[in-house]
């Protein structure tokens, strides 16, 4: 068969792209990601994840397990290696944690979850139907784009207030140059 395989470098090529995709949908079936930064006051941050400031930052709490379990994205030049034979928890969790360098300044950890009914092992956070659930009070704040337009702002008041008012809602704000702020 390998003699064969040489052969037909083509064939070889689709048989990859396939093992590729099904490796792609058994992620995206077993694995949920939530992607987290520790910079709320970044400008491209905001530009690029937030509807162009008119979004919303959700600030979570660190005190608690969930949270807490947040990996830190490992930023390359070139993706890392990924062994097929190993069956370890870190390799098969490096692709959900390996970045371009390019996106450093982010400084994004990753909160991963399995599916519960398909899970490995237990090592990882579990999640049900896609959902993964957070301890009461893990939000700490709710901090609102510089340029949402005010009736989305009163819609985001109105949920925080008929979730009992528990979580703080901040402004974000242009400053000089491409600085954010936020305020209470």
């Amino acid at each position: 068969m390998v003699e064969e395989l040489r052969r037909e470098p083509e064939r070889v090529r689709e048989m990859v792209q396939k093992v590729s995709a099904d490796i792609g949908q058994d992620i995206d079936r077993q694995y949920g990601v939530s992607c987290l930064t520790t910079k709320p006051d970044s400008g491209l941050m905001w530009s690029h994840y937030a509807a162009k400031h008119k979004g919303i930052c959700v600030e979570f709490g660190t005190n608690n397990e969930v949270v807490c379990a947040a990996l830190k994205v490992q930023y390359c030049d070139e993706y890392p290696y990924l062994d097929l034979s190993d069956d370890g928890l870190e390799q098969s969790l490096m692709p959900l944690i390996s970045k371009s360098s390019e996106w450093a300044y982010e400084d994004e950890y990753r909160l991963i979850a399995q599916e519960r009914n398909a899970a490995f092992g237990d090592e990882t956070l579990m999640m049900d139907e896609h959902m993964l659930k957070l301890p009461l009070r893990s939000i700490k704040s709710v901090i609102v784009g510089c340029s949402m337009p005010d009736v989305e702002r009163k819609e985001v008041n109105a949920i925080i207030t008929e979730l009992g008012g528990a979580v703080d809602i901040k402004q974000a704000s242009r400053q000089s140059g491409f600085g954010i702020g936020i305020a209470l």
